[in-house]
């Protein structure tokens, strides 16, 4: 039978037919723009071709697009993402597109969802391309489109592709003359406008070079050789290979034995005193020697505090500790510790060959020569402290007093006693033999006491005085302090270290409450783990310690809070007043055994109580439910009860 072909028109400016205008296989016509339509056998509206080319709009011209799976008919199928865009029901058609015209890409169908249409010089997608382009809303929500205006500056070729996916769509054609994107890459070479080569290059260098030994052309438009240039020089200067066959010049002279000395003559200045203070001239080997001579002659005086000694020196040597030097003339003051120091107290500077001390040691004498005392016993007790060393044969010792001591390496306000188990050390523990004493005053000085101040009998004779720290509980006999001997009030907290009394020292029962004073222990006296808060009380600390803790005081259940709009994970405890026009949801904790919870609709929805983890309420594993006007408390059981309604 034959086919019967239906034609449809319309003569509205770019319109196009839809679905419901034209069935598979009829053929609609536009009129006004002289376009033929087609619906294929998938259903899709193509544009079949426009009568007398393409002509500007004064309105946007429209494309649909749409996002099916690829098939034979698409350029790149096989290739990239396995979705391509459809145009006006065609796979990613090669589009050719008018200078001056508006062209949208209406990606309001759902399947755009996800694959938003933009343009590039390249189908890799490597260089965006904007000019022109306008984006508005998401693909696959009504409204959203793609559009861009061509004109006389748009590429050549750009292509629309998926700015996520690769290779979903085609080529755009503008017949402009832009070749932005083309490179020589795309571009046949043609006869004139030849291409680059490395051999193309060589053959014009070779063509330019001149290889001739003689430069008989003498040429303006070549170049000579490496080669012919060597040969040309080297023949040229073959017969002056010395300074004997060139004539001297006015500028570079030649060097003569005159010239030189008569340089060395005007560079030299012959002053005995060297009067000139010259800084571009010489002095004479003569002038030296007299000036050295004159300035050397003399004796140099040595004053002791001043006053000058009956012979005069060349050399001195100083030992001791803490000598410096100073002055900028002719008069040099030396200061020695001792001499007009800091250093204040008995010191002895001694001899002996190979002594091995150092600065700090502490020291005794054996019989026959100085050695590191060590706290042991009587016999071997400390005589004094090391305070300089001048070399391995001469140091200082000091006695008693204060002394400057470079860099000691010991804290700054602690004593030191002669150590016990390291010769010659001193240690911040005080051993039971101990001599000498050292308190350190600073980074650089030391006081040093010749015995440590033992066995003092205070029997209230004047000016026996014991020192602070002196008098401790290892050194009182057990008993020999009794209660008999104390005045009343002589001992006050405030004379008593922090920490000296614990418990271990107090017997049992000694402290009753008649031997406390009023308002003896306040706040501030005692201890306490933390710190309080208004209305918190002491508690027992856990674990048996025996001490204290503030804590708040706790009640059964907590204030009554009010609940309006907001969704709420309910507390342990809480007490709750729901007061909502709005059906609302409210989650239990998770419970513990004995938490309760209680809760009141006051409100004109239902209140829903919702679980929390896998927790039952009343055995049940759901939700429970609390009518306006209705009040419950819960008590959480255990896992198989859950939540039990009261």
């Amino acid at each position: 039978m034959p086919v019967v072909i239906k034609v449809k028109k319309s003569e509205t400016a770019l319109s196009k037919p839809t679905a419901s205008d034209i069935a598979v296989g009829e053929v609609a016509l536009n009129a006004k723009d002289q376009r033929i339509f087609v619906r294929d056998a998938n259903g899709d509206i193509i544009t079949v071709g426009e009568a007398g080319g393409i002509r500007h709009e004064s309105s946007a011209v429209t494309f649909t697009v749409t996002v099916a799976t690829k098939d034979a008919t698409h350029r790149y199928n096989g290739s990239g993402s396995s979705s391509g865009y459809k145009i006006d029901g065609s796979f990613s058609p090669t589009l050719i597109l008018a200078p001056g015209n508006t062209y949208k890409f209406d990606q309001a169908d759902s399947s755009n969802s996800t694959h938003p249409l933009l343009f590039y010089y390249e189908s890799a997608k490597t260089t965006a391309y904007s000019t022109g382009v306008t984006t508005s809303g998401t693909p696959g929500s009504s409204g959203a489109y793609t559009q861009i205006v061509v004109s006389d500056a748009t590429p050549l070729v750009l292509h629309y592709q998926c700015s996520s996916h690769s290779l979903m769509g085609n080529q755009i054609v503008t017949n402009t003359r832009n070749y932005t994107g083309v490179d020589t890459d795309d571009i046949s070479e043609g006869s004139s406008n030849l291409y680059f080569t490395n051999a193309r290059a060589d053959a014009r260098i070779t063509n330019a070079l001149k290889d001739e030994d003689n430069m008989a052309s003498n040429s303006a438009t070549h170049v000579a050789s490496q080669q012919s240039v060597k040969a040309y020089v080297d023949a040229q200067v073959a017969t002056k290979d010395n300074s004997d066959e060139i004539t001297e010049g006015s500028t570079n002279l030649y060097f003569t034995n005159a010239r030189a000395d008569a340089r060395i003559t005007n560079a030299l200045l012959d002053e005995d005193n060297m009067a000139s203070d010259s800084a571009t001239k010489v002095p004479s080997q003569q002038s030296v020697k007299a000036y050295v001579d004159a300035s050397a002659g003399s004796s140099l005086t040595v004053q002791e505090e001043g006053s000058s000694l009956s012979t005069a020196a060349t050399t001195l040597n100083f030992v001791g500790s803490g000598v410096t030097a100073s002055g900028t003339g002719a008069t040099k003051t030396i200061t020695v510790s001792g001499g007009g120091g800091s250093s204040t107290g008995n010191t002895t500077d001694i001899t002996q060959s190979s002594h091995g001390l150092a600065a700090k040691d502490a020291i005794r004498h054996n019989g026959s020569s100085w050695v590191k005392a060590q706290a042991d016993d009587n016999s071997t007790l400390a005589l004094g402290i090391v305070t300089a060393v001048a070399d391995s044969n001469n140091f200082t010792v000091a006695q008693a007093g204060r002394f400057t001591i470079s860099s000691h390496g010991l804290t700054v306000g602690q004593w030191y006693y002669l150590s016990s188990s390291s010769a010659g050390g001193l240690t911040a523990t005080e051993p039971a033999i101990s001599q000498p004493i050292v308190y350190v005053e600073s980074a650089s000085v030391i006081f040093v006491y010749p015995y440590r101040p033992t066995n003092l009998l205070l029997d209230g004779s004047s000016g026996v005085t014991p020192g602070d720290n002196t008098v401790t509980s290892a050194k009182i006999v057990d008993g020999t302090i009794v209660t008999a001997d104390l005045a009343d009030d002589a001992v006050t907290s405030a004379k008593i270290a922090d920490d000296a009394i614990t418990s271990a020292l107090i017997a049992d029962d000694a402290v009753v409450q008649a031997a406390i004073a009023d308002d003896a222990v306040n706040e501030a006296r005692l201890q306490v783990s933390n710190s309080p808060t208004n209305g918190y009380f002491l508690s027992a600390q856990s674990g048996n310690t025996g001490g204290l803790t503030w804590a708040a005081v706790g009640g059964a259940y907590s204030d009554w809070t009010i609940l309006t709009t907001t969704p709420t994970t309910l507390a342990a405890k809480g007490q709750y007043v729901c007061n909502d026009t709005t059906a609302r949801t409210h989650t239990l904790p998770s419970g513990s055994a004995g938490d309760s919870i209680t809760i009141c609709n006051a409100g004109s929805a239902t209140v829903t109580l919702g679980r929390t983890s896998s927790q039952k309420i009343n055995s049940a594993a759901e939700d429970g439910s609390l009518p306006q006007g209705n009040s419950v408390q819960l008590v959480y059981v255990d896992g198989t009860i859950g939540w039990f309604e009261i």
